[in-house]
Formats: C-alpha cells, structure tokens, sequence
C-alpha cells in the first residue's frame, strides 16, 4: 500500500474510492478496459470505461485454490456479446487461447500505484443473452493471484506499536484495533482500518 493510499484512507471526508478495473484480453481481438464507476479511469497508460458488470466475493479453500465464479456483464448494447461471439468462431476454428480477466481494485486518489491488489483469472465457459453476458472463471485454472500488503478490513492492519505503521510510542501496553482506541491514543492519524468495509472486510 502506498503512503498516498494510506492517507486518503485515513481521511474521514475524503473523496476517493476504490474502484474495480478490468483488463478482458480476448485472442484475436482487442483488450477491454472496464471498471465499475461512472467515471472514465486512467491508470498505467490506459483508459478504463464505465461498464456495468457484478463479480460475487472471491473465496480461496485450504489449499489456496479459487472456487469458481460467475462474472455477469450487461450486454445490452451488444458490444461484449460481439466480442464473445467472434472468440466462439476463434475457437472452432482451432483457436485455443483463453480470455484472460484481470482484475485490479484501484483507489482513485493514488492511481499512480502500478502495483495494487490484482487477480488474473481464465475464462472458463461462457453464456450470451440478450441482457447480459455470464463468464465461469477461477476454479484450479487460475493463472496468477497477487494480494496486496495488508488485507482490507475495518479494523486497524497494523501491529501495534510497530515503528513504521502504528507508531503509537505512549504508555499503552494493549490495542483493540478498534478506531475508538486509536482516539483514545491520540494517534488517529495512523489508524490503519477501512471505515466505509463492511465488518467483515473485503476479500478479493
């Protein structure tokens, strides 16, 4: 996590958002920049158009495999539908690459990070209708997972009193992670916890 990232998480009225990018490499055709927001997305040197699409929470088992999914992206313009349609021809005619998704959760006040959390996944099966376009993706044919430094959550991230994160260097001998407990330290400042999460974090 950046230093910028950090201070714009800990700034109650902040305007940033995390924001969800999608690089969709299709073989023979273009990539697809999408992201979640209603707002174009610049980052590493591309531009990322607003795209309605819904990913369900990303869940690993104990061997750190990723259970499949079900990406839906709307397909009432025909633009994705078109795209997967000429992927079916690519692959009946001897292709066999896959549609690759790349998925990126960005924050849009440090988008100079080119490191942020990322998941590469393949396309596993497909299906088109009229409204929407439903992809299969994870299970064991992942392609590559990348996790961020810290995980999200409410609570505070860091270990207390460490030096470079928490920095609390009072009397205290115990934290609670809680945001109350950092007020009550007087060290708000570095609270290391995502107050707009749910309570139980965010797992990509």
């Amino acid at each position: 996590m950046t230093s910028t990232e950090i201070i714009e998480k800990n700034k109650l009225s902040t305007d940033s958002v995390w924001v969800k990018i999608l690089d969709v490499a299709i073989p023979n055709s273009d990539t697809l920049y999408l992201c979640d927001t209603n707002d174009n997305i610049e980052w590493n040197g591309n531009t990322y158009l607003p795209f309605p699409f819904t990913l369900p929470e990303i869940q690993e088992s104990s061997d750190g495999s990723v259970k499949e999914v079900t990406m839906t992206l709307s397909n009432v313009r025909r633009a994705i539908g078109s795209h997967i349609q000429s992927y079916d021809y690519y692959r009946k005619t001897g292709g066999n690459e896959s549609i690759i998704i790349t998925l990126r959760i960005v924050n849009t006040e440090a988008l100079s990070n080119l490191t942020p959390i990322e998941y590469r996944f393949k396309v596993l099966s497909f299906s088109l209708t009229a409204n929407d376009v439903s992809l299969t993706i994870g299970g064991d044919n992942i392609v590559q997972r990348m996790f961020p430094t810290v995980r999200l959550n409410r609570t505070c991230n860091w270990t207390f009193k460490d030096g470079n994160t928490c920095q609390y260097s009072g009397t205290a001998q115990t934290c609670d992670k809680s945001l109350a407990k950092c007020i009550e330290y007087d060290n708000i400042n570095n609270f290391g916890g995502f107050l707009s999460l749910s309570p139980s974090g965010v797992n990509f």
